[in-house]
């Protein structure tokens, strides 16, 4: 049956929505990476005023090339406290998140190759530190013992519960190598935390009143 003109109106309103959810200005990032875009995004208004003769970001940022990126990044390197090629890259990451951000596309490949190239030659004329530091990792046996501290001391928890939900933090933590926010983020119904109490309570108890008692605290742990 053919739809009348309601109904793909509705419809048209529907991709728009999905379209934008979908944005990547819309997509949800952690406070931490948000905060770093809006530095970015400052400094890149800075170097607009200087070089672009106080054109808009959102505009400069649309129409930057290769030459744009690479001038900004000698600007940065000239107006900041850049000490290491690492802190350079992670600043220009932030700035192809803005840039991805504005434009609703990732940067080109050919792009974002070059520039990543030229870090390296601006590190070199800089003499930027470019030795990177070793990040020290958790083991299994690490794991072994977190656990066994905290199920033989006496944490001062609000029920027994938590102790068996926070040990399920560690678990989760050190198994999918995610961020506490995605383990315990409880506004999300995506995060860990949530499916593995909701799987359990519908597989074993089948009471889904269980699944509106709040997850444990940070608070809640007093040592």
């Amino acid at each position: 049956m053919a739809r009348d003109a309601a109904a793909w109106a509705a419809r048209r309103k529907k991709l728009e929505q999905d379209i934008s959810a979908t944005h990547p200005k819309n997509r949800r990032r952690a406070t931490a990476t948000q905060d770093a875009m809006s530095a970015m995004k400052s400094r890149w208004a800075e170097f607009s005023n200087v070089v672009f003769n106080g054109e808009s970001a959102k505009d400069t940022i649309c129409k930057a090339g290769v030459t744009d990126f690479k001038l900004f990044l000698e600007w940065h390197l000239e107006n900041s406290k850049v000490g290491a090629l690492s802190t350079l890259e992670t600043r220009w990451k932030y700035l192809r998140l803005y840039y991805t951000c504005e434009v609703g596309h990732a940067m080109d490949k050919y792009m974002s190759t070059e520039i990543t190239a030229f870090l390296s030659q601006l590190a070199f004329k800089a003499d930027l530190q470019q030795d990177k530091k070793p990040k020290g990792v958790i083991t299994h046996h690490d794991v072994g013992h977190l656990l066994r501290s905290h199920w033989e001391y006496e944490w001062r928890l609000k029920d027994g519960r938590r102790r068996v939900e926070l040990a399920l933090i560690v678990l989760l933590l050190s198994y999918t190598a995610g961020r506490p926010g995605a383990v315990l983020d409880k506004t999300s119904r995506s995060s860990l935390l949530q499916r593995s109490r909701s799987s359990l309570v519908q597989r074993e108890i089948g009471k889904k009143d269980v699944m509106k008692a709040p997850l444990i605290k940070a608070t809640e742990v007093k040592y």
